[in-house]
């Protein structure tokens, strides 16, 4: 989906956050901050939110937070409480599910969307009813398709 078909397709503002500020949190935001969404993005690290900061302007809707998407006194300051989407992007699988798994279970965010690159844990995530993205996975299919073409 292309940018303006995200934006048509989001008829509703969504709140979201967006944990971890990597290359794919940086676009995430963006993209869904155009679509309309009203996004926070957690890291640790201030110079990535900085980078972001930016990138962006303030109709862009993108809320930087300095801490931890696994800590709990770091979600208690971000009130995800009324979060409609918690998207976990950091470049660690095992912080994501832990992040993911902290925001249903503990604030009852009902959309969780995890990357991940071990095909061994996706499937028990799923089942927890957390959406995995496995971007390893992705990426090989993609360049194998490519290849296949040429």
């Amino acid at each position: 989906m292309t940018n303006p078909e995200i934006a048509k397709a989001n008829l509703k503002s969504k709140r979201v956050v967006v944990a971890g500020c990597s290359s794919y949190g940086r676009s995430l935001a963006i993209t869904l901050a155009k679509a309309g969404n009203q996004i926070t993005i957690i890291d640790k690290n201030k110079s990535k939110l900085d980078e972001l900061s930016q990138l962006t302007d303030k109709s862009n809707r993108i809320i930087g937070f300095v801490g931890d998407a696994t800590i709990m006194t770091d979600l208690i300051k971000l009130d995800i409480s009324d979060v409609q989407l918690f998207v976990c992007t950091t470049n660690s699988d095992s912080t994501n599910a832990l992040a993911g798994q902290k925001a249903q279970q503990m604030f009852g965010v009902e959309d969780i969307v995890c990357l991940m690159s071990d095909n061994s844990r996706q499937k028990l995530y799923e089942s927890l009813g957390i959406k995995v993205i496995n971007h390893s996975q992705i990426t090989s299919e993609s360049l194998a398709s490519i290849c296949l073409e040429t």
